[in-house]
């Protein structure tokens, strides 16, 4: 699916030991140059916590949020006598998922101290070949002191999208072989994902829907989220208190009753023509596996395929009202669904595009 650009920041800083930890031992074979012994060590808990976004507005429409939420936080401690370098930090995306907003707009700093920060661009719902994002760090833990990092994972999305992430975390040494696990964790970006727009918390956005005469796609929108959340939380990880609340969420009384009736076969038409691009066409492969029909499926895959190469090649060529942000979501979901190097090259212009409209805004 589509791409988001976001990215990870790790906060450094040096404190004696503490003698209450709670440790995963990482052996460092050698030392350093003198020979002694070194031992590096995760201490626990490692905290996954929410934070607040921050926008700047971009164009007449979309936005472009810089959200320096979730955040994730630990401490490595040396227990040896020689220093540790820290080469890198590994981020593994092995799972990724994008949910789109179905109504349309009318930590604590306790204990050791952060001091440097670091970011790393970490692409959402990625190419197999963009799941493994490395940064170099060129540090040190001193003998018998303290590192702690915080991570703060920052993303390019608009406020009509969220983008779930499942990511492995891990310190990579100097020398081949060293590796710490920091963790796994569960992740949405830009920020955390609430109800409202992306889940059905009330009625009030299926009477507006219908009102406006969108009711499928208000409906569908809300039945793949619901799905896409669902499947998300069933992977293992560690998780923010936001994104565990969303298990907790359910259809209101009189959901059912205001949602769009028609069957799933017969919603693919409909979702294919509503103009929403990105949402018309994912919607509508949603519903078309739902019905179950592979010859529905192979065919609304086919269209939606033509839908979304009109909408970036028009874009790009100025032909089409789409927004940066919104064509590189568009690219990246064509890309998924037609890999080739005619799609990647698409995804490249895009993100080049988005790129340039960040520059004319910032400078």
């Amino acid at each position: 699916m589509s791409g988001v650009v976001a990215f990870l920041a790790a906060l450094l800083s040096i404190s004696p030991a503490a003698s209450n930890a709670v440790k995963a031992v990482w052996p460092f074979g050698g030392g350093d140059e003198s020979g002694s012994w070194s031992e590096l060590r995760i201490e626990r808990p490692v905290a996954l916590t929410d934070g607040q976004p921050r926008r700047v507005s971009i164009g007449a429409q979309s936005e472009l949020v810089r959200s320096t939420v979730p955040q994730v936080d630990f401490t490595v401690r040396n227990e040896g006598e020689g220093r540790i370098p820290l080469g890198r930090v590994k981020v593994e995306v092995t799972d990724s998922q994008r949910i789109t907003a179905c109504e349309q707009p009318q930590g604590d700093e306790g204990g050791i101290p952060v001091n440097r920060s670091f970011f790393v661009d970490l692409p959402e719902l990625p190419a197999p070949e963009e799941r493994v994002v490395l940064r170099q760090l060129h540090q040190e833990v001193l003998p018998e002191r303290a590192a702690r990092f915080r991570l703060y994972f920052r993303s390019l999305a608009g406020a009509f999208a969220a983008d779930l992430f499942a990511v492995n975390i891990s310190l990579v040494g100097s020398e081949a072989g060293q590796r710490l696990e920091v963790g796994r964790f569960l992740l949405s970006l830009p920020g955390s994902v609430a109800g409202g727009a992306f889940l059905p918390e009330s009625t009030a956005s299926l009477e507006a829907a219908a009102e406006f005469h969108s009711l499928p796609a208000s409906t569908w929108c809300f039945r793949r989220n619901r799905a896409v959340i669902h499947s998300f939380l069933s992977l293992h990880g560690e998780r923010a208190p936001s994104m565990a609340a969303l298990s907790k969420v359910k259809p209101p009384p009189g959901w059912d009753r205001l949602a769009d009736h028609r069957s799933a076969a017969a919603s693919v038409g409909p979702l294919l023509r509503s103009g929403d691009f990105f949402l018309g066409p994912a919607l509508a492969l949603f519903a078309a596996h739902q019905a179950g029909d592979r010859s529905l499926l192979a065919a609304t895959r086919r269209r939606a395929i033509a839908i979304l190469r009109r909408s970036v090649e028009g874009s790009l060529d100025g032909q089409a009202p789409v927004e940066p942000e919104y064509a590189v979501a568009d690219a990246r979901l064509l890309r998924e669904l037609s890999p080739s190097s005619s799609t990647g090259h698409l995804v490249a212009r895009t993100e080049a595009a988005l790129r340039e409209s960040e520059a004319t805004v910032e400078g």
